[in-house]
């Protein structure tokens, strides 16, 4: 089987979709990233640490009250876009 370039994977567009769909109850996140991350990298690792530590309460406990592993791999990827659209922003790229 030949795999097309540049077509990303389905778990990425679904990620991107609940990004927007979140965006609209946290503001214009494009815009206001700064506000959300005020300490810059250390706000960043830490959202990244909460998720994490999330999921693997979510492996220990597996019944959860609202969200899902599969809802904070979610989230997860979305912070790290985050993070790393930041880091290129600060180092110019």
């Amino acid at each position: 089987m030949i795999k097309q370039k540049n077509k990303l994977h389905p778990i990425l567009k679904e990620a991107n979709d609940t990004l927007h769909s979140k965006s609209q109850d946290y503001g214009e996140l494009d815009f206001s990233r700064e506000n959300y991350f005020p300490y810059k990298d250390l706000s960043y690792i830490t959202m990244l640490h909460i998720k994490i530590e999330r999921l693997k309460n979510l492996v220990e406990n597996q019944d959860p009250n609202f969200e899902s592993q599969f809802d904070s791999v979610l989230d997860l990827i979305n912070y790290a876009a985050f993070y790393g659209a930041y880091l290129k922003k600060k180092n110019g790229s």
